[in-house]
């Protein structure tokens, strides 16, 4: 067992996090103290893509180390659940020596799919199939009218569960996820705040002398853009500073109510940095934050009305960039040790955070806690540990990052470069120089001057799905081989006539 390694590993996971509105980003009217302070004692990668920007394959590449061209998961999927051993995070964290835990949004499987009026139901030995200590699923917002829970009773004891509920019938009625809240509930009873308190109750209870591993999920800021009491007027609509990327009208929406949108979006954003806060504080409380890898990031991103869309599922940098950070004191980026300044983290000496612009893929988060652990990943993965940068930020790393994605019929590829992203969705090609143009507004593709460029990222492609295939026939040995390595030579033609005997000529009942 490796012993320069992390006392314990938490990744907080949200959705839906456009990756420009973080303060350590550069956004100076948002507020996220707490995962800035991440990026402060830790390493920021701020050119990291999803392996795919929709929440049901991104999820499962980042717990399978695997593309959804591996998995042949390339969007969200009623009736499915994805191969308990393809998700092997969670094994070979378990057997690496930490117990394993996934509390909140999982998204493996569908939830929710309706058949003939009946709920798709998992098989029960699932979760324990996947080697989850502590499985403490918990559904996101657009999912708990479908399924009773823990969180629904919640709701129910409490007296809020009809207006919740009343709420998301009018938005699936109107089809109108856009708009904006106050949500129905406080902000104590909000998915991401419920989710949130059961994380700390499970760090309070944990064993100090068992190392763990766990995965919070948070639901937010995914739509519907409903932040709670106080966190919904946080925001003012008029400080919103719209990216240069969206138009007059996005969808039917004017610019203030995009404005209004943004500014409850933020109010959700607040509340999870909070959230993040409160979960630091209780492993700090535990004592084991001064030796524990922590991993901030997202599924994927959120438009906000760039490019006039909102959601997900596609190319551009609103969509398929995320948030990443990684913070491991004593193992970040950069040159200068610095105080730190709250009292029994490490022995009060941490590197400096620094910004790495490494291509980074969602699926490198699965190598990176892997390695840190001293585990190995399984095989066919194709994910690679964030390490080396926590040791060299100049470091080899990847010449391009891939991202994929299968939508109506298509099936969808981005390629980017430390330059240039190329592009084909819906069978139309795209082509952006992106250190010139970071809000992607002028196309090149049909410029003969970039026409090299395009067949360049487009013969990468071939390359990378090339070489990210999985073959199942690797191991394969012949029949003789595998007889011969039975027995002993000298015994193998006694041991081969006795099995023909067994098999062939004698009388069976």
């Amino acid at each position: 067992m490796k012993k320069d390694r992390p006392s314990d590993v938490i990744i907080f996971l949200t959705d839906q996090w456009n990756p420009r509105m973080l303060g350590c980003a550069g956004d100076r009217v948002i507020q996220t103290p707490n995962v800035d302070r991440l990026a402060a004692e830790g390493t920021r990668f701020p050119n990291s893509y999803s392996t795919s920007p929709v929440c049901m394959p991104a999820r499962c590449a980042l717990a399978s180390g695997r593309y959804p061209h591996n998995t042949g998961l390339w969007w969200n999927m009623t009736r499915y659940c994805f191969p308990a051993h393809h998700l092997s995070i969670f094994r070979q964290m378990k057997d690496a020596g930490y117990s394993t835990a996934q509390i909140g949004k999982y998204h493996y499987s569908d939830l929710h799919s309706l058949t003939e009026g009946q709920l798709h139901i998992r098989p029960d030995n699932w979760l324990s199939d996947i080697a989850l200590d502590h499985p403490q699923e918990l559904p996101s917002p657009y999912a708990t009218p479908w399924k009773q829970t823990e969180y629904s009773e919640h709701l129910k004891c409490k007296g809020l569960l009809r207006p919740y509920l009343d709420d998301l019938r009018h938005r699936f009625v109107t089809g109108d996820f856009r708009v904006v809240g106050p949500a129905p509930i406080p902000p104590e009873d909000h998915p991401d705040a419920y989710i949130a308190r059961q994380a700390i109750e499970y760090i309070n209870r944990h064993p100090p002398d068992q190392p763990m591993f766990l995965i919070v999920s948070l639901p937010g800021p995914h739509s519907p853009f409903d932040a709670p009491g106080e966190y919904a007027d946080m925001f003012r609509p008029e400080d919103m500073r719209l990216a240069p990327n969206v138009p007059e009208t996005v969808k039917g929406c004017d610019r203030d109510h995009i404005r209004r949108t943004q500014a409850n979006y933020y109010g959700k954003i607040k509340l999870l940095d909070d959230w993040i806060g409160r979960l630091i504080d209780a492993q700090r409380a535990r004592g084991k934050w001064n030796n524990t890898l922590a991993v901030f990031t997202a599924d994927h991103g959120e438009y906000m009305g760039s490019h006039g869309n909102f959601g997900k599922c596609g190319f551009w940098e609103e969509s398929a960039g995320i948030p990443l950070i990684v913070r491991w004191p004593g193992h970040s980026t950069g040159k200068m040790p610095v105080p730190h300044p709250s009292a029994g983290d490490a022995d009060g000496i941490i590197q400096r955070g620094n910004t790495v612009d490494a291509l980074v893929e969602l699926i490198d988060v699965y190598a990176t806690v892997i390695d840190a652990a001293g585990g190995k990943p399984a095989r066919d993965t194709f994910g690679r540990s964030l390490m080396p940068f926590m040791r060299n930020p100049d470091a080899p790393f990847r010449d391009v990052a891939v991202s994929e994605i299968g939508h109506r019929g298509h099936l969808n590829y981005m390629v980017r470069d430390p330059r240039c992203k190329w592009f084909v969705s819906g069978g139309r090609e795209h082509l952006f120089d992106l250190h010139n143009d970071p809000f992607e507004m002028t196309d090149l593709i049909d410029d003969p001057q970039h026409k090299d460029t395009a067949d360049r990222l487009k013969d990468r492609l071939r390359q990378h799905l090339m070489q990210t295939q999985i073959n199942d026939a690797a191991t394969y040995q012949s029949l003789f081989e595998r007889i011969g390595k039975l027995t002993s030579m000298d015994r193998l033609d006694e041991f081969l006539e006795q099995r023909f005997e067994a098999i062939h000529f004698e009388d069976n009942p």
